[in-house]
């Protein structure tokens, strides 16, 4: 399926500042689940309004907020500027972050054609640990985490997790060595999380963003397809 959809940056209401997030949703008037969309250290940039807009057409409302807004809004970095992104990576707080999302939920919440309160997250590399953390910490209805370089910060918080999940990694990827992949899968299971974890060979950090050297079609091809069937099932 894809449908027409209509994007727009907005900025919501937080405490004494605005987050600006990035909305695509479908054209048709109708109530549809919801997807945040985290971003990776490069900024809401034109691969994660890519897949926003990848997500709607799927029938989706699809939300990526800019999660760097404290230190200045609109960041983004290209590929390349490693240094850049990492140094506002460095200056982000886990904190503001959950503090910022309840925020975002409330928003959601109060959205006209949101259909059944039905929110999942989505994330990429450290969207993907937030998402992670999301599900451990509020009340979703799934969540999808690509590549989550520190998921292990939040293992000892998984018992939390009352959402299906669903979690992809590559085995040659330089931040995320295979035995804490191992972990992550033992601790989900131990926990008794309903889980699906996904392991691609010959892939690295990265191999769902085909704007990067580290791009794996075929793992990025079948990781989509998980990605969209697990979410409509856990948003039906």
């Amino acid at each position: 399926m894809s449908i027409e959809i209509i994007t727009q940056w907005q900025e919501i209401n937080i405490k004494n500042n605005t987050m600006p997030v990035y909305i695509a949703k479908p054209q048709e008037e109708g109530d549809y689940p919801c997807i945040i969309i985290f971003q990776e250290i490069f900024g809401v940039n034109n691969h994660l309004k890519d897949v926003t807009e990848r997500v709607a057409r799927e029938g989706f409302i699809a939300i990526c907020p800019d999660l760097f807004y404290h230190q200045g809004k609109y960041f983004e970095a290209t590929y390349d500027e490693m240094d850049k992104a990492f140094e506002q990576m460095s200056k982000f707080s886990n904190e503001k972050f959950l503090i910022d999302l309840d925020y975002l939920l409330e928003y959601i919440y109060q959205m006209p054609n949101l259909k059944d309160n039905s929110v999942s997250t989505l994330g990429f590399c450290l969207g993907g640990q937030l998402s992670y953390l999301s599900a451990c910490t509020k009340d979703i209805k799934s969540a999808v985490c690509y590549y989550g370089s520190r998921i292990m910060d939040f293992l000892d918080q998984t018992s939390n997790i009352k959402c299906p999940i669903l979690l992809f990694f590559g085995d040659s990827d330089p931040y995320i060595p295979v035995e804490n992949v191992d972990k992550i899968k033992s601790t989900l299971l131990e926990n008794q999380i309903k889980a699906d974890l996904y392991l691609y060979n010959d892939a690295t950090h990265g191999f769902f963003c085909n704007e990067r050297d580290s791009y794996n079609e075929n793992a990025a091809a079948h990781s989509w397809f998980k990605t969209i069937s697990f979410l409509q099932d856990n948003l039906s």
